[in-house]
Order: C-alpha cells, then sequence, then structure tokens
C-alpha cells in the first residue's frame, strides 16, 4: 500500500474576535527542490509573515524550522523580522542525507507571548546524475609585499569547466589559509560550470613572509595555487665593530669587526667622528676599514659608520677609542671581544673570540693560553685583533713582559643548545632534567644552635654531565651524585631558611627551599638561637553586662603571671566606648569602672614583667538601657466582608517597636499561629474562612521585639463573611490538571437550582439553591453555570464561573539561536507540573532537571531537545535548533 504525499501550503491559527490583539499569518513560496552532490547542495523557501486587517501593535517574532531529515539542516535569515517581513529559509543538504519528501514546518512565535503560526511545505531531495563530472582551474600564484601598518591584498580567478554531463550548481571550500590572512570564500557557481570565480587575499601586517599552497576544492575536485608572502624592504644594519683602548702616541688605529648587511645591497658607507677632545683625521672613511690618526689627547673618541642601501634607508651603529696617558713602567692593556663564545656540537674550541691589546715601557712581550701556557703572540701591539681559541668552559689570556703579568682577561665557551661537554668536546644530546624533594619542610634549632639537621634530600637526575646538589645560601656543594634515593643526603638548613640547588653544572634543573626557626623560649640573635625572656600572662576577667540605672562595675576574676620573672606594673584602660568613664584602682587587678551610660565599653588590661615584656588582655561591659514595654493595638477591631470577597487589612499600632526590630503573625481565636513571623509594618492582610453561608472568625497578632526578646499580643478582632444573595464561585479558579476545586453557591431569590450543561462529571445541586459540591479531578478547563427557577416556575440564569486547568507542560529556548563557529549559546529549558524530564544535545552535562540553562560552545549546527513525562498524560517533547552564521555575515 503507498501512500501520496502533495505539497501543503497553510497556516495554523484564527484571526482573534478583538481587533486591538496582535495576529499574523504566515504564507512560504512553494516546494523545495534539492539534487544531491558529492558535497554539501543548498535549497531555498521564502517565508513571509503578513499582518492581519485591524490586528493590534506589531511584535517581533522569531522563526524556527522543524522536520529536517537526517543529513540535512535549515536555517532562517534573519531569525527575527515584525510582519510584514519575509525571511529566507536556507536547507544545508550533505552527501548522506535520504532521497525522499519531507514535511517542513517553520513556526512564528512572538517573542513577548502570542499567537504561534505554522507554515508548512515539502523538501524534495533528489539523487543527482552519475555522469556529471567537471575541472577546476586557478590563474597562478597570488605575489602580495606586506605592508607595517595596513592590509594588502591580492587575487586569483577560480574557473570551473564542464566535463561530462548537464551543469549542475557547484560550492566551493578553501584550506591552507595562514594565520593572518582572509579569502573572500566563494559561494560557488550557482549555474553550474562553466563559471568564473575572484578569490581575494587579504594580508594582514602580523601575517608571516613565506609561500602557502591554497587549495580550493569542490566535492571531489580541486586546484591548488601559491600564496606568496614577502616582507617590505628593511633599513641595512651597520656594525661599527668592537670598542678599542689604544695609547696616546699611537700613530693609527682602525676599527676591527666592522661589518655591513640588508635585504638589498649597500650603495654606501661613511664614517665620521661624534665626539672626542680633539678632532681626529679620518682617512678610506668610505670603506669598512678606515683609520683613525692625531689622537693626541687623553680621553675617548666616538666614530659612527652610516651605511645607505639601494633604496636610500640608511642604518648606522657607533664605536668608541678610549687614549690613556704614557708611563714608562711596563705597561699592558689586554681586552677579549665577545667574551664568550658557542662550542659547536663536535668540538672541542670555539674562535670567534678576538684579543687586542698594547703595552709600553719593556720588552719580550708576549700574549699567552693561560690554560695550556701556549705563547700565541709575541707582539707588542695587536690593535687589529687576534684571533683565538677558547676551550671549555674558558679560557685564560694573559699579557706578559718576561715573566711579569702586565693585564689577564678570561673569555668563556658553553656548549650549542641541544649538546654537552663529555670532558673531551661538545656533544648532541638530552636536555639535562631533574627533580628534587626536601622532607621535611622546616625544622627546628635548638637553643645555642646556628642551624638544624633533621632535613633529607631526595633527587633524580637524567642526561646530566656535571650534576651537583648545592647550599644556596652558601654556595657549597653538597653532593655530586647524579640521583640520591630515600632516606636521602641529610643536609643543615640554616635560620630562618636554607635554599637547595639541583644543578648540571651552572644550569638550574630543580629548587627547593627548607625553612628553620628557633626552639621554644629562645630566639635569633644574629648568629644563634639564644633563650629569651617570656612575656607575662594577663586575664582580664570575664565580660560583663548590667543594666541602667546601675551604672558601675568592679572587675573581679582578673589575673597576672609570669612564667620566668615577676610582675612590674599592672594598668587599666578604656579602649572604646559610648563615653570616658572614671577607672579607679586603675594599677589594681580590681578597678572599678563608673559614670557609665547606655552601650559596650572595652577595657584592657596590660601587665609588665621584670624584663620590660608586656601582655594584654582585654573584657567588655555592655551597659542596657532602662527598660521599655512593647504594646500592639488592633484598631478597629470589628471587620465585615460579603461573598466572594474574604479577606480584609487589619490595622494596628505597635509601642515601643519598629519593623527594623520587631516581626508580627497572624493568631486564631485559640492562640494558634497562622503565618510566619514578619517585619511589622501596621497592617496584616486577613483571609477568612469562604463557606456558603458565611461567619464570623476571630483573630489577634502576635509581636516579637528581638532587641528585648519581648513578646505580646494584640486585642482580639473579628472579621465577619457576609453571604452573598447571588454568587457562584470556585474557591480555587485556577488549579493543575488532575487536581480538583469546591464550587459554591447561594441564590436566595430561587426556589430551585441546577448546574447545565456537560461537565466531564456530571457535578450536580440536587436542586439546592445554596451549598457547596467538588468538581472532582478535573484535566481540563472547565465552564460552570446554573439555572434557577423561581416560585413562579419562570427559569433565570445567574451566574457563570470557569475553572481554568493547567495542562502539564515543557518549553526549550536558546539565546542566541546563531550564532558562529565556536561561540556560545545559552540553553534554558523549564516545565510546568511535570513528573520527570531529560534533557539532551551537544555539550549539555545537566540532563534530568526539571528547569535550569547552560551556556555551551556551538562547533556546528545542533538540536537541543527536553522530553518530559507526567504521570496519567502523554509525554512532551520540544527542541530548538542553534545554527551556524556564515563565514561573511556579521553579527
Amino acid at each position: 500500500m503507498g501512500f501520496l504525499i502533495l505539497p501543503i501550503f497553510f497556516s495554523i491559527g484564527i484571526p482573534p474576535a478583538n481587533a486591538d490583539s496582535f495576529n499574523y499569518s504566515l504564507s512560504n513560496s512553494g516546494t523545495v527542490n534539492v539534487t544531491k552532490s558529492s558535497y554539501t547542495v543548498h535549497g531555498f523557501n521564502t517565508v513571509t509573515a503578513s499582518l492581519y486587517l485591524y490586528s493590534g501593535p506589531s511584535k517581533v517574532i522569531r522563526f524556527s524550522v522543524v522536520g529536517t531529515p537526517p543529513g540535512v539542516s535549515g536555517s532562517s535569515n534573519p531569525a527575527f523580522c515584525v510582519p510584514g517581513c519575509s525571511t529566507t529559509i536556507q536547507f544545508d543538504v550533505s552527501p548522506t542525507a535520504s532521497v525522499g519528501t519531507f514535511p517542513i514546518q517553520v513556526m512564528g512565535e512572538p517573542m513577548d507571548g502570542g499567537i504561534i503560526r505554522v507554515t508548512i511545505f515539502n523538501l524534495v531531495i533528489s539523487d543527482s546524475p552519475s555522469s556529471f563530472r567537471y575541472g577546476l582551474s586557478n590563474s597562478g600564484p597570488i605575489y602580495v609585499t606586506k605592508s607595517p601598518s595596513y592590509a594588502v591584498t591580492g587575487s586569483n580567478t577560480i574557473t570551473a569547466t564542464l566535463i561530462t554531463g548537464s551543469p549542475q550548481p557547484i560550492y566551493f571550500s578553501l584550506s591552507g589559509i595562514p594565520s593572518g590572512v582572509s579569502l573572500n570564500e566563494s559561494a560557488g557557481c550557482g549555474s553550474g560550470p562553466s563559471c568564473s570565480v575572484t578569490l581575494r587575499a587579504s594580508v594582514q601586517p602580523t601575517a608571516t613572509a613565506g609561500i602557502y599552497p591554497i587549495t580550493v576544492s569542490s566535492g571531489t575536485t580541486a586546484t591548488t595555487f601559491n600564496l606568496v608572502i614577502s616582507n617590505p624592504n628593511q633599513s641595512p644594519t651597520a656594525n661599527a665593530g668592537i670598542d678599542l683602548e689604544v695609547h696616546i702616541f699611537s700613530s693609527y688605529v682602525s676599527p676591527i669587526g666592522a661589518s655591513e648587511s640588508d635585504d638589498g645591497y649597500v650603495r654606501s658607507r661613511e664614517w665620521t667622528q661624534i665626539s672626542g677632545p680633539t678632532v681626529s683625521t679620518i682617512a678610506n672613511r668610505n670603506s669598512l676599514t678606515p683609520t683613525f690618526s692625531n689622537l693626541m689627547y687623553v680621553g675617548t673618541y666616538v666614530f659612527r659608520l652610516t651605511v645607505t642601501d639601494n633604496t636610500g634607508l640608511t642604518g648606522s651603529d657607533e664605536m668608541s677609542v678610549v687614549t690613556k696617558d704614557f708611563d714608562q713602567s711596563p705597561r699592558g692593556s689586554l681586552s677579549v671581544s665577545p667574551t664568550s663564545c658557542v662550542i659547536a656540537s663536535g668540538a672541542s674550541t670555539c674562535s670567534t673570540v678576538y684579543a687586542i691589546w698594547t703595552t709600553i715601557g719593556a720588552t719580550n712581550f708576549k700574549l699567552v693560553d693561560g690554560n695550556t701556557g701556549t705563547v700565541l703572540s709575541t707582539s707588542p701591539t695587536y690593535p687589529w685583533g687576534l684571533q683565538v681559541w677558547v676551550a671549555y668552559p674558558s679560557t685564560v689570556f694573559y699579557l706578559n713582559s718576561g715573566d711579569t703579568i702586565l693585564d689577564t682577561k678570561t673569555a668563556t665557551a658553553t656548549c650549542a643548545a641541544g649538546s654537552a661537554w663529555n670532558g673531551n668536546k661538545c656533544v648532541t644530546n638530552q636536555a639535562p632534567s631533574g627533580s628534587l624533594s626536601i622532607a621535611p619542610t622546616s625544622c627546628v634549632i635548638a637553643s645555642g644552635a646556628s642551624t638544624c639537621s633533621t632535613v633529607y634530600a631526595t633527587w633524580s637526575t637524567a642526561n646530566t654531565t656535571d650534576p651537583k646538589l648545592v647550599d644556596g645560601n652558601t654556595g657549597t656543594t653538597l653532593s655530586t651524585s647524579a640521583n640520591q634515593s630515600s632516606p636521602g643526603l641529610q643536609v643543615w638548613v640554616a635560620y630562618p631558611q636554607t635554599v637547595f640547588n639541583l644543578k648540571n653544572g651552572g644550569s638550574m634543573l630543580d629548587t627547593k627551599t627548607a625553612t628553620a626557626t628557633c626552639a621554644a623560649g629562645s630566639s635569633w640573635d644574629g648568629s644563634s638561637c639564644v633563650s629569651a625572656n617570656s612575656a607575662p600572662i594577663a586575664n582580664a576577667g570575664a565580660d560583663r553586662a548590667i543594666t541602667l540605672p546601675t551604672n558601675s562595675v568592679i572587675v573581679s576574676g582578673a589575673s597576672a603571671s609570669d612564667s620566668d620573672g615577676t610582675i612590674s606594673a599592672r594598668l587599666w584602660t578604656r579602649t572604646s566606648g559610648p563615653s570616658v568613664p572614671t577607672i579607679t584602682d586603675s594599677t589594681t587587678l580590681t578597678p572599678t569602672f563608673s559614670g557609665l551610660i547606655a552601650g559596650t565599653y572595652v577595657f584592657r588590661l596590660t601587665v609588665t614583667d621584670n624584663g620590660g615584656l608586656t601582655g594584654l588582655d582585654e573584657m567588655s561591659v555592655v551597659v542596657s538601657p532602662i527598660p521599655t514595654t512593647l504594646s500592639i493595638v488592633v484598631s478597629p477591631s470589628v471587620y465585615s466582608v460579603t461573598l466572594p470577597n474574604n479577606t480584609i487589612s487589619a490595622i494596628y499600632t505597635l509601642t515601643n517597636g519598629t519593623s527594623a526590630n520587631t516581626n508580627c503573625r497572624l493568631l486564631d481565636n485559640t492562640g494558634a499561629p497562622l503565618t510566619e513571623y514578619a517585619p511589622c509594618t501596621g497592617s496584616m492582610s486577613v483571609s477568612a474562612p469562604i463557606t456558603a453561608s458565611g461567619g464570623t472568625y476571630g483573630y489577634s497578632i502576635r509581636a516579637n521585639k528581638s532587641s528585648t526578646g519581648e513578646t505580646v499580643a494584640s486585642n482580639s478582632f473579628t472579621v465577619t463573611v457576609n453571604p452573598s444573595d447571588s454568587v457562584l464561585y470556585a474557591i480555587l479558579d485556577t488549579i493543575d490538571s488532575g487536581q480538583s476545586t469546591t464550587l459554591m453557591w447561594n441564590f436566595s431569590g430561587a426556589a430551585s437550582c441546577e448546574f447545565v450543561g456537560t461537565p466531564a462529571n456530571g457535578i450536580s445541586t440536587s436542586g439546592a439553591t445554596s451549598g457547596s459540591v467538588s468538581t472532582g479531578v478535573l484535566t481540563e478547563t472547565q465552564n460552570y453555570q446554573i439555572i434557577c427557577t423561581d416560585a413562579d416556575g419562570n427559569t433565570f440564569a445567574p451566574a457563570l464561573v470557569t475553572v481554568i486547568v493547567l495542562q502539564p507542560s515543557a518549553t526549550i529556548s536558546a539565546n542566541p539561536s546563531r550564532v558562529q563557529s565556536g561561540t556560545d549559546s545559552t540553553i534554558s529549558w523549564s516545565s510546568h507540573n511535570m513528573d520527570s524530564c531529560s534533557i539532551s544535545g551537544p555539550g549539555l552535562t545537566a540532563s534530568t532537571s526539571l528547569s535550569g540553562s547552560q551556556a555551551v560552545t556551538i562547533l556546528s549546527q545542533s538540536t537541543y531537545t527536553i522530553t518530559c513525562q507526567a504521570i496519567g498524560f502523554p509525554s512532551v517533547t520540544q527542541s530548538v535548533i542553534v545554527n551556524i552564521l556564515p563565514l561573511f555575515q556579521e553579527f
């Protein structure tokens, strides 16, 4: 048996009778036909919201799409609008979607509540023709030179060419886009091959120069081109060489190590003198090897090298020549530059260090390698720099005159990153690592001692060449073991703390700190812990409380003691209080405080021992004011209402109490409480019982003052509820489904009365003109009407009452419902009169609460569903879809 599915176009909802109410209708543009492909394809429908004639003021309505099959997502743009308006419904159909016809519902819901409208149409998904094939090509690389201050663009033309089959729409996606670059991703060719689109690359100043392959793909077809990003022209770099020291009678000096570099080429260079005690002569000033002469005065000469590249950009650097005075004694000046170098992996020395020296007044000059004793040079002066070799970890160079050392300098050598010294040379290895533990982390120094030694260190290392545990306070090496297991190495801790460093050579692997304190009864005097005088102990006695008119207190129970001496003085003082009282016998343990007023006083006892140390303690005296009497009077004491009204406001006057310090509650005529305590405001709402015949009920109000603990009751008052001559009402006119209420009626002018209509439970008055009856359990809203007959047989319908029954319900929403991928949406849900609920959807952790909300990160189109169950009712399911905004859309 088959079914014929026809497209249906209609809206659900009836225009309201009230012309002032907001109402609208929804319509759509008809069936959406989509042919599947090897990539995601799209279909569109236009939904129009129209305002009804004579409708009230417009409201913003929100659209949602329901009924999309697996593999298909639906979204509306815009998601909100005011009738009349239109929104475009877009369907994204993936290759996994099933072929078939699917009814789709688009729902409109006013944002602040109102009538929900629905329009329905069919989404028809067909298989794609298998013979459709096409190719992609591009116009070649995009070349872009970065700017330091703004984005630079370049473009590429992507061409799609039909190979076989009938043209179909194709869509493009991009990959390989580097950081700092954005490309406008074209949707594709809506009419299918053959077609061309232009991609534009926007390169920000933060992008990194390089060659980046960009792939444009559509289904299984792709084309790749290179995005070539170049840096802008940079200023040339000048290096004037190292600073020099020479004798004032040196005939000339030349820079050592001067150099230049540029991303193009250096067009010119020039040396100039910036400062100095005299004007020197510069020869070959346009080369990297000029000579400076006529340096005839003691002082510092500064020279600048300026280089200009092929684009006119310049760079400069400066060096100094320090000239020294003449002395007949043997003298020499030695410098090494730089003072350190890096040994390559596999080597034992490095040779990027240069030695420069001058000597005066002696013979037999020589530069000696202090590590090996090798004479490196016998030249008395070497101002242009002699290349020297530096061994690990350092080499000392001596400038000698015979056996007399004129000057000495040290250069250090370290192994290149990723390598370490193995005793003969630098070798590549893994980075050294280590872990240090100290237990316990503190100890106590005995009186007379300067350290404590109950602390133990354990450690382990890996890939180390020179492991050692070092006392960080003194620099002393405590152990050179690579590992130390439990119980550990006993270490000494100095006051107040000692830092222990686990090292590999000069590199820190781990560090821990242990603290040391002096033993009880001793203190640190700068070199050791010594016994100290203990402070005396003061006891001010117990706190006291009095009530005016009593305004004085004699202290009892105070004491003073000193464990290692005697008490030499005692003194009582007031530290706080509402006034300054008189303190008699203030140097004894039994003083008298007089002249007190209402409030809280704090008095301090300070005791001093024979060593000058003090101890203190405090006690308080709380002085309460003269008591006042709390009272409450209800006036008037008689109240009357007529059904269906049963509530009055009882007016009362409170004496010696306020809403800030006194609470009130309602009592019945037996004194039983009817309400909880609440601040006294001068009036209290009283609701008397409801009966068809009415009645009179007695009440009183009880007041409680928290500051004094007083509790008093008011005079009694009454509330009379008078029956109405003609009334029908429900004690509860709004109930939940599955509950009941009581109907009451009274019609004094009737001979008989009866309910009419067909309520679900068929209740009856049995002809009575007054009375009450239960509705029984209700599951839907009911109207109840009574028709009465008078003594002459005339009928009339005096009253109608409606009992509203609230059905179990559930709602779920997303805010916002359209987000950019990777951002958050808040999912909120609630239910009414439900026994249990389950909530599901990507990223949700709360799954069984009846109401709640949670922020989740949305990565793709996501559906969130709440399903609730009330006993005796069918389950209720509601869903909300969170859609992903296209990359080109902004908030």
